[in-house]
């Protein structure tokens, strides 16, 4: 029953993946990536290796743990199988991977419809698995994006002295591109949250429905003493991946909601007393906005926060 009702919310994330707009985010984010790669700036280029690095390890962690998930229920109905042999059991009914229905006799074509689920468990997983990476890795650029930006406004003045070197400016013309620059940056930043929370916001909320009940649903079925021990194993396996999954992705989600409030730390540690009148009032426009901090939603009511994941694990 489990792995069932992870249908609709896949079916939702998929329909999102394959829209316009997220072809659209995944072009920007690759041409922010080549800008940050292509980028004379060595701290610039650490910061994007060093949350790259993070997000493939993030990546290989969830499958990896997804893969030993799903395994044990494509060897649990074995293991039974091989059990009732042992116990010298007739078997009447073979198991299999989930209940489900075949247009013909099931345990006459064991093999048959158990490749059929096999097969379609496997292909449900793989696009389980993408959708969900995609989604807490879009989450990790953002927090990227946002240490960048970080770093340049702490660096104010040195980056306002490569501008004049690079562009042949006075240094007070240097400080007021380099500052309008930066203020573009972060409303394209706070759009490109916009349309992600446009598009990913529902599917969240379908996910938070639908986790909220698997694991009410599954600590019942781990503490049911009729229920057979593999079986409760399996469960407790999937139980893991459920949380490990929504932990990375609210995990994520919350590490952008505070890097978008440190902007305005990291414009305030800057040198801002020694810049020229109108840069610094950049700066405050800049500094007030980022209060208000970029955040995803689950639907219309929770952000995705840490707190929030609080709330479905209750």
């Amino acid at each position: 029953m489990e792995l069932q009702v992870q249908i609709p919310p896949c079916v939702i994330r998929v329909l999102v993946v394959i829209s316009p707009e997220i072809k659209n985010l995944l072009e920007e984010i690759e041409r922010k990536e080549n800008s940050f790669l292509g980028a004379e700036d060595e701290a610039v280029q650490t910061t994007y290796r060093k949350y790259a690095s993070h997000a493939h390890k993030a990546i290989v962690f969830y499958v990896g743990v997804s893969l030993l998930g799903v395994s044990l229920y494509f060897m649990t109905p074995f293991l039974l199988e091989d059990l009732n042999s042992k116990t010298n059991e007739t078997i009447e009914e073979h198991h299999f991977i989930v209940s489900s229905w075949f247009p013909f006799d099931q345990n006459r074509y064991y093999t048959l419809a158990y490749l059929i689920q096999f097969f379609g468990i496997s292909y449900g997983f793989s696009y389980i698995c993408n959708t969900v990476t995609l989604y807490f890795c879009m989450f990790i650029f953002t927090t990227t994006e946002l240490k960048i930006m970080q770093h340049v406004l702490k660096n104010f003045s040195s980056y306002a002295r490569r501008y004049e070197r690079i562009f042949n400016l006075s240094y007070e013309d240097a400080q007021r591109a380099l500052v309008r620059n930066i203020i573009i940056e972060h409303a394209r930043l706070i759009k490109f949250v916009e349309v992600v929370n446009k598009l990913i916001k529902f599917t969240m909320l379908a996910d938070f429905l639908v986790s909220s009940l698997q694991m009410a649903f599954l600590a019942v079925q781990m503490l049911d003493d009729e229920i057979p021990f593999l079986l409760r194993c399996e469960s407790f396996s999937f139980l893991i991946v459920c949380t490990i999954q929504l932990f990375l992705t609210y995990w994520h989600a919350h590490l952008v909601f505070i890097e978008s409030q440190n902007i305005a730390q990291a414009a305030f540690e800057s040198e801002w007393t020694t810049y020229e009148l109108d840069v610094k009032k950049s700066l405050i426009i800049l500094i007030h906005r980022a209060q208000i901090p970029l955040c995803f939603f689950v639907g219309p009511i929770y952000k995705m926060k840490i707190d929030t994941l609080i709330v479905v694990t209750n």
